[in-house]
């Protein structure tokens, strides 16, 4: 598989939001992270409402 680029952690994230997996969404936005990959607005916006909904603080 080719390297993920932030294009395709934010489709992750975003599909899991709209399917209601808001703990597995923050988690790939912490694994996001972990690699090194830059994050930008689109980021921010796929994984705030998973942030909301869990009422997490701390990602």
């Amino acid at each position: 598989m080719p390297e993920r680029d932030t294009v395709l952690w934010n489709s992750m994230i975003y599909g899991l939001v709209n399917n209601y997996c808001y703990d597995e969404s923050v988690q790939v936005f912490r694994d996001m992270i972990a690699q090194g990959v830059k994050l930008d607005s689109s980021t921010l916006t796929a994984v705030l409402p998973a942030v909301a909904e869990l009422q997490e603080l701390r990602v």
